[in-house]
């Protein structure tokens, strides 16, 4: 248009006072262009109380600048969700998210957060202290630093609001280092209450670690331990809860009937009545990625999907 107002402007000026019609709204590169003005998304996010769900799909830092700018005048709690980022638009993104207002659910899926953008996004994530869930997820194609847990760690440990912690489809994050560094975050939170690691490296090696420390974890009422567990890994996890009744919800790969670990998890049922008075035998539903996890021996209702984003 003649006056520098684009068909995303135009779109995101007319939602700015639906509140009843629209639930989300997705940024992508082919819509949210350089011309767009970033007025049009601080209006709508400033004015709007109906969308739940902002999603960017953007691999330039322009999109993920954009809406980090319009986050800070964001006047309702909402999902965020950030996918395909590269490295430079990761470090736009979380350099100002600590100040994002009202992100209720942080998604982080296939994006880059090595190099340069490792530090904004564990400085992002400790400074904004709004934010109560964080979901971290990965492609086939991506990999997280190896130094990504021991650096997440700390901000985890005494973050006054986060409330539940997902991180599945990881490469090189539960090595004994890493998985050590988690177990501490986890000792150290008293406000982290659903805790879910689905990935791989989630062996018996990552468990022993895990064990040591989840005995101290006195909060957490939800624990998901989805990977490649073999009986040994499920066994050292089931003797170690033996003496933690907060837990309500527990999910492991399944095990079979027979086995030292199914006898330990029958044992932890019958100490934990919580847990028992739910027992029931459901896959694992990913609380925040399309992707599903193998079937697993569970001994709760598995939690319910977010609804889809609606791309406009």
């Amino acid at each position: 248009a003649d006056d520098g107002i684009t068909l995303t402007d135009c779109i995101l000026e007319g939602l700015a006072n639906n509140n009843s019609t629209v639930k989300s709204v997705c940024l992508a590169d082919y819509m949210y262009s350089s011309g767009s003005r970033r007025s049009s998304l601080q209006s709508f996010l400033g004015l709007n109380e109906g969308v739940t769900t902002l999603e960017c799909v953007s691999d330039i830092p322009t999109v993920a600048t954009a809406l980090i700018d319009g986050l800070q005048y964001n006047c309702r709690p909402r999902e965020v969700r950030v996918t395909n980022m590269t490295e430079q638009a990761s470090v736009a993104f979380f350099s100002g998210f600590g100040t994002a207002n009202n992100v209720s659910t942080l998604e982080v899926t296939n994006c880059c957060v090595t190099g340069q953008a490792l530090c904004p996004f564990v400085h992002g994530i400790r400074k904004n202290t709004e934010i109560r869930c964080l979901a971290i997820g990965l492609g086939e194609d991506i990999e997280l630093s190896e130094f990504l847990m021991q650096c997440l760690a700390p901000a985890l440990m005494n973050h006054p609001s986060l409330r539940e912690i997902s991180i599945q489809d990881v490469e090189n994050v539960f090595d004994h280092v890493g998985a050590s560094a988690l177990g501490d975050a986890l000792t150290q939170n008293t406000s982290l209450e659903k805790v879910t690691l689905q990935s791989q490296e989630i062996t018996d090696n990552a468990a022993m670690f895990l064990s040591v420390r989840i005995p101290s974890c006195h909060f957490i009422k939800s624990l998901t331990l989805v990977g490649e567990l073999r009986e040994a890994g499920k066994q050292w996890i089931a003797e170690k809860l033996q003496e933690n009744f907060s837990l309500t919800e527990l999910c492991f790969d399944p095990c079979d009937e027979q086995s030292p670990a199914e006898k330990q998890i029958q044992h932890l049922l019958q100490r934990n009545q919580k847990i028992e008075s739910s027992k029931r035998v459901v896959p694992v539903n990913a609380s925040f990625f399309t992707s599903r996890c193998k079937r697993t021996s569970v001994v709760s209702p598995a939690p319910e999907s977010l609804n889809p984003v609606e791309l406009l």
